[in-house]
């Protein structure tokens, strides 16, 4: 990223934290209200009934697979981009790309 454009590049991380942060937290909250509410109710037969209808039993299984199988990327992806996203935050603050922090005292002539 150059330094022309290190803010369009800062924009698109944060969006894109913010992003994997409420598919977290929204699969966190399925796995919560699937886990913990939907089967506390299943032993009211009338709504078995309405439940098998409407999903079948082995699909709520499904969902909470998949609910915690995103629960565990996300959170693998919002630690991946929080280091990232914490980089870029000390080279918007100090006016510096990555490469001009961190090289080796090598300047790099544009144009």
């Amino acid at each position: 990223m150059g330094a022309s454009n290190h803010g369009w590049f800062f924009a698109y991380i944060f969006s894109t934290f913010t992003y994997v942060a409420l598919v977290t937290f929204i699969s966190a909250s399925l796995s919560w209200y699937l886990i913990f509410e939907e089967f506390n109710e299943l032993n009211d037969d009338h709504y078995l009934s309405l439940l098998d209808s409407w999903v079948g039993d082995y699909q709520i299984h499904l969902y909470i697979v998949v609910s915690l199988l995103l629960f565990v990327i996300g959170l693998f992806f919002l630690s991946s981009l929080l280091m990232l996203l914490s980089v870029q935050v000390r080279n918007f603050v100090s006016n510096m790309t990555t490469s001009e922090r961190y090289g080796r005292g090598t300047k790099v002539s544009v144009g």
